[in-house]
């Protein structure tokens, strides 16, 4: 997983990939028999970086997805797996934010805010994500507490896919603007990034900048 997730950070497989995989394939296995001793310099230095912008289909949104689906995601209202894999319901890319619902939030700038990033992203049962395609974010978690009897158990829900109680209440704020879908994708990216450095990645003393990526790291 240490291997995955570093090939996405460092971008390793986007160019010469041949010749890259050549060399791993000798490489992991002396990771694999002698331990970090022999970690490769790339993986190394791979680190967290300009994740906050990254687009849901781009390497950095399908690595999110990766890490969610990991978890065991229930669909939030009926409670069946959902995500990728054998056994779980046909599932949808949920905005939790919706694209169209946030154009209507004070200061809200068509153009130059988005609400199509890979932080705003959960898995749910298609029939879920068209019952909450234009909702407020509030409103879908009414529905759930509703739905699944408890706010306990709505709360223990959302955590499952990464919305922890502070972002959780973020949602519940009864009028939004801007700041506040930004101040969500705060709290989303600290949870990625924290299950990232479980993995042994970090974050930089400095950030790249934006300029210096290519369109599918975003």
């Amino acid at each position: 997983m240490r291997w995955f997730i570093g090939g996405v950070l460092s971008r390793r497989y986007q160019q010469s990939t041949h010749d890259k995989q050549a060399r791993d394939k000798n490489e992991i296995a002396r990771w694999i028999q002698n331990g970090d001793a022999d970690l490769p310099d790339w993986l190394a230095e791979a680190y967290i970086s300009n994740i906050r912008n990254a687009d849901p289909d781009g390497a950095i949104g399908k690595l999110f997805r990766a890490l969610l689906n990991r978890r065991g995601l229930l669909d939030p209202l009926t409670g069946r797996p959902v995500g990728v894999g054998a056994q779980k319901m046909p599932s949808a890319k949920h905005h939790i934010f919706p694209s169209r619902w946030v154009q209507n939030l004070t200061g809200w700038e068509k153009g130059v805010d988005s609400a199509n990033l890979a932080l705003n992203i959960m898995y749910v049962e298609a029939t879920t994500n068209g019952r909450w395609l234009n909702l407020d974010p509030r409103d879908q978690i009414e529905d759930c507490i509703k739905t699944v009897g408890s706010e306990r158990m709505a709360k223990d829900r959302y955590r499952q896919h990464g919305i922890m109680d502070s972002a959780f209440e973020i949602l519940r704020k009864p009028k939004k603007t801007k700041q506040d879908f930004y101040d969500f994708i705060t709290e989303r990216e600290s949870f990625f990034a924290g299950e990232l450095e479980m993995w042994g990645f970090r974050r930089p003393t400095a950030e790249i900048d934006d300029d210096e990526l290519d369109d599918d790291d975003r």
